[in-house]
């Protein structure tokens, strides 16, 4: 008993050494860092997340104080991910589907399982689809080419007070790059597998002054087709479209602007 009362004194002793030798360390390291250092300031990016402006409320707000189950997409998000059509915003977008049939009058969009199941090109949908506040529709008009754009807003929920009818699923809200007093340029290509080919660019600034301002851009799209015809011994399902965008904004005075936009696409399989 006295042997192990021994050595039990003697583990103490030494726990209590290193405790002391522990806390000398720590005063010292203390004492070697200067008395004016500050931690290292975070930037504002990584301590805030990118600020996203929507419209979602006929208004312009940040999206986080829009009381709106709503999914935003900036025009450099949708670049990044590759979403060019409806059905790659889909796949990107919680309770958003898009049936991305051949027939394209029978394509439905639906939010969170309510879908008009169409049947024809001039029957009401029950996803409104906008692009710069003008309705679309669904089935063929639905399916158009994404490209110089500023954002996208996906609204879940029957949006029929701000947006009138066939919104009683929710909105697909687009909005393209506005013309600026700057002059801008920008060129974009890209290739894929099974001859996948794809360019856009646009281009804008002024043209008359700050008064008259204007904005023209493009996308082509063309893609072999990816399975194969026995009976017809031919490739099937291939795409092509080539789309253009043009917009005028007379700057009439300091509180009134109007804007003149025209759009033309062409695709065919």
């Amino acid at each position: 008993m006295k042997h192990s009362g021994l050595v039990g004194s003697r583990l103490t002793a030494a726990a209590l050494l290193s405790s002391v030798a522990i806390i000398q360390s720590s005063a010292a390291s203390a004492q070697d860092k200067p008395a004016n250092s500050k931690p290292a300031a975070i930037s504002e990016s990584e301590s805030e997340p990118a600020t996203i402006i929507v419209t979602a409320r006929k208004k312009s707000e940040r999206l986080v104080d829009t009381p709106i189950s709503i999914t935003a997409f900036t025009g450099e998000d949708l670049k990044k991910s590759g979403v060019t059509k409806l059905n790659d915003l889909a796949v990107r977008t919680p309770g958003l589907q898009y049936g991305n049939f051949g027939d394209e009058k029978l394509s439905p969009t639906s939010l969170r399982g309510i879908v008009a199941d169409a049947g024809s090109a001039g029957a009401d949908p029950a996803v409104g689809i906008y692009v710069d506040e003008v309705f679309i529709g669904q089935g063929a008009g639905a399916s158009i080419d994404y490209f110089d754009l500023d954002r996208v807003e996906v609204l879940r929920g029957p949006q029929g007070t701000l947006f009138g009818r066939n919104t009683i699923g929710g909105v697909i809200n687009i909005s393209t790059v506005a013309p600026t007093r700057d002059f801008d340029a920008q060129f974009e290509g890209g290739v894929g597998n099974y001859g996948l080919i794809q360019a856009q660019g646009a281009i804008g600034g002024p043209l008359v002054g700050e008064t008259v301002l204007g904005r023209l851009s493009f996308f082509g799209n063309r893609r072999n087709g990816v399975d194969h015809n026995v009976v017809l011994d031919r490739d099937v399902n291939s795409q092509k479209s080539w789309s253009a965008r043009g917009e005028l904004l007379f700057n009439i005075s300091e509180r009134f602007s109007a804007t003149s936009p025209a759009s033309s696409s062409i695709g065919w399989i």
